[in-house]
């Protein structure tokens, strides 16, 4: 089972590396835990999702709702 943090590390993993690419939450629940996709596809959506709002609040992350899409807040590199 993928735990809270390491959903965190491996989200903000994906998103720095590559900063100017957007994500769909199914694409980075894919790439977080893509052993256990298909089985616990719902929980593993859903544990993507609050760690993007957590990201979001924090202002790392910038979500767009109209696209479904999140990516790293490129102003926070500088």
């Amino acid at each position: 089972m993928t735990t809270s943090f390491n959903i965190l590390v491996e989200t903000l993993k994906i998103l720095t590396q590559n900063y100017n690419k957007s994500y769909t939450l199914v694409e980075l629940t894919i790439a977080v835990a893509p052993s256990s996709y298909l089985s616990n596809e719902r929980i593993n959506q859903a544990r993507v999702l609050e760690t993007l709002i957590l990201l979001h609040k924090m202002n790392l992350v910038v979500l767009n709702s109209v696209t479904d899409e999140s990516s790293f807040n490129i102003d926070k590199i500088n």
